[in-house]
């Protein structure tokens, strides 16, 4: 190798992985913007009188049905345009609404401001996991993931350290009969956690490219406007029907499918608004859900490589579906565990700064070694990555029970370490996985599907459902417990049969050669 090819190759290593930290940060950054609102929630409720389940709605629901939505236009401008401009772009946007949040007065305007958060962070995911995937090659990509995913924990930690350090300093000034600004302490939490995006963004707009080689060819801005354009017509409701008619070899057929896909969802919506009394948690869920799947039912009519791997192969559809059921379980646990110990364990007192360190320590050690794990695995056996989610489920479940209901706060705090370690470990092995069952053309699509999925059974009805069960029970002990086991239990059996299928599938290919 020349000089100048050594020097260029180092070029390129140092890029990247300048490259994964910067991405590592930004994900961090957008994990500190939509978990602040868990670590203010007990603060919330008191000054805008919210129930459980009206904090769950907005911790969950409101974020998340935006946020897996608009996934799906992201994912398509990720493969089409910049993804460094759609990030450092997105991240003004999330960073200013996160900001807007320590404004709100009332649920109405915390709630609009919620989905401006979920709506710009759509676009972390698929751009991220497609520019990493351009850095790493596929003996790497686990490891690389794995050290973007520890943004969610460090993420979480850095909340809980600020949302402390600003709560406190703000409630001293109150208790001095000062009034900054007029703002509650929760409020000026929530705006110091918006300005480090602004800060980070001008970064994320200057980081370095995946080389030249690896690179797609991207559209013009005005051709990637027509793309998101186009994306985000194909999820509006009444216009998505109309494509979907235009664009199916059969529009009959087509209609009478969505038609009663819409039914069913009327039907269901109705009859959980009556049981629970939350219309307006059933109605943002049932219109995310109608609207992604009649987006579906468009993108399987248009490329057929869709239908063939997501709709069609079973290892990726019970994937898919089963780390769903994991962020229910995980998303359920993350939402709540910091009211769990201000209720159960008021002893402990200000807590926050602990358990922040506890998740940045342990978390971090559950993604790394969950990314190690992965990639060890699967150098031995094809199913690698899919044998480091199982172990994760596993392990969570019996952990995460034990937690809940230790007698005594040291005891508590050792288990919850575990149970954060156990729970983060699946992670990046789940992305890894998506990444490398589809092309290159189509990783910011998969990202966002993984997205989507997660997001909708995680964030979408995790959140409310502890906060709906706490609510009709008056224990936030049983809610969490439920949930989190359930969520992941169940996320086990899928995995099971994600496994069993793509054996299934792979001996009949055996039989078929033979």
């Amino acid at each position: 190798m020349t000089a100048t090819g050594r020097e260029g190759q180092g070029d390129h290593m140092a890029g990247r992985w300048y490259a994964l930290a910067l991405l590592t940060m930004t994900y961090a950054m957008s994990t500190v913007d939509r978990s602040m609102l868990a670590i203010v929630a007990e603060r919330v409720k008191v000054d805008i009188g919210a129930s459980d389940a009206e904090i769950g709605l907005l911790y969950g629901t409101a974020f998340a049905i935006f946020y897996v939505l608009f996934g799906i236009p992201m994912g398509k401008l990720a493969d089409a345009w910049s993804r460094r401009k759609l990030l450092s772009t997105t991240m003004v946007g999330w960073s200013l609404f996160t900001a807007a949040s320590g404004l709100a007065r009332n649920f109405v305007q915390l709630l609009g401001a919620r989905i401006g958060v979920g709506v710009g962070e759509a676009a972390v995911t698929p751009a991220s996991h497609a520019m990493l995937s351009d850095f790493f090659p596929g003996g790497r990509r686990g490891f690389a993931l794995a050290v973007y995913s520890c943004g969610a924990p460090l993420g979480t930690g850095i909340a809980l350290l600020l949302g402390a350090a600003v709560m406190g300093y703000w409630d001293k000034l109150l208790a001095q009969g000062e009034t900054p600004l007029g703002l509650a302490s929760w409020q000026a939490a929530m705006i110091a956690a918006g300005i480090p995006g602004l800060l980070l963004a001008i970064l994320v707009a200057r980081m370095p490219q995946p080389p030249l080689s690896e690179q797609r060819k991207t559209s013009s801005d005005v051709g990637a406007l027509a793309v998101v354009g186009r994306e985000v017509a194909s999820i509006i409701p009444i216009v998505s029907l109309f494509m979907l008619l235009r664009s199916h070899p059969r529009p009959g057929a087509a209609l009478m499918r969505n038609q009663l896909l819409l039914a069913g969802l009327l039907a269901a919506g109705i009859l959980l608004a009556m049981l629970t009394g939350d219309r307006l948690q059933w109605i943002i869920l049932g219109t995310g859900l109608y609207a992604t799947l009649t987006w579906a039912q468009i993108e399987a009519s248009q490329d057929d490589r869709f239908a063939r791997l997501f709709l069609q192969r079973g290892l990726l559809l019970f994937a898919l579906l089963g780390f769903g059921c994991f962020a229910f379980g995980a998303l359920s646990f993350h939402s709540w565990w910091i009211s769990f110990f201000a209720r159960f364990h008021p002893d402990a007192g200000n807590i926050g700064p602990l358990l922040g360190i506890l998740f940045m320590v342990f978390g971090v050690v559950g993604m790394l070694f969950g990314g190690f794990l992965g990639d060890r695995w699967k150098r031995r056996s094809r199913y690698g990555y899919l044998y480091t989610c199982l172990l994760s489920g596993s392990l969570s479940v019996p952990f995460i029970a034990l937690a809940l209901y230790a007698p005594s706060t040291p005891l508590a705090l050792v288990l919850v370490s575990i149970a954060i370690l156990a729970l983060t470990m699946w992670l990046p092995p789940a992305a890894a996985l998506m990444q490398e069952q589809v092309g290159a053309d189509m990783r910011g699509l998969s990202a966002g599907l993984y997205m989507l999925v997660s997001n909708f059974l995680g964030n979408g009805v995790g959140p409310y459902s502890v906060g709906r069960i706490s609510d009709a029970t008056g224990d936030l002990r049983f809610a969490l417990a439920l949930c989190c086991c359930a969520g992941f239990a169940l996320g086990i059996v899928l995995l099971a049969l994600a496994l069993s299928a793509n054996r299934a599938r792979a001996d009949s290919v055996v039989a078929q050669a033979s």
